[in-house]
């Protein structure tokens, strides 16, 4: 950059130019910008291939669960309850239990904190349409 590409400490150049330019058209039409559309579709796919592999894998951890449960009740004195029961039907219960590394909602923690991030970046990536309702 020479002397030339500054006036009065603004940058005459490049990116901060170009946007400066951009900006001048009141109505916006000179804002002429990729949507990158192939791009979000792909990463789309993507996210909506890594959302159904964690559905199942939280459906399968969710079975092991109530097996567990089930066992639980089956070994303890009637009137006892099952303490994965309990963290399956209470979320307090569910994520005190998931601190323990040894437990089984540890693991049903780590997806279910996997599947809320995916599908936030999801959701913004996706497109909107506002006559499509609730979903």
């Amino acid at each position: 950059m020479d002397l030339m590409d500054f006036d009065h400490g603004i940058v005459n150049t490049g990116f901060p130019l170009m946007a400066r330019r951009l900006a001048i058209s009141q109505d916006y039409d000179a804002f002429i910008f990729r949507k990158f559309d192939r791009l979000s579709a792909r990463n789309l796919l993507y996210q909506e291939s890594r959302l159904a592999c964690l559905e199942q894998r939280l459906e399968q951890a969710d079975a092991q669960a109530a097996a567990q449960a089930k066992e639980e009740l089956a070994s303890l004195p009637r009137g006892e309850g099952s303490e994965t029961l309990r963290s399956i039907r209470a979320y307090e219960t569910f994520e005190k239990n998931s601190k323990d590394t040894m437990r089984t909602e540890h693991v049903r923690k780590a997806l279910c904190d996997d599947i809320e991030r995916t599908l936030k970046d999801y959701r913004m990536g996706s497109p909107r349409d506002d006559r499509s309702g609730p979903g």
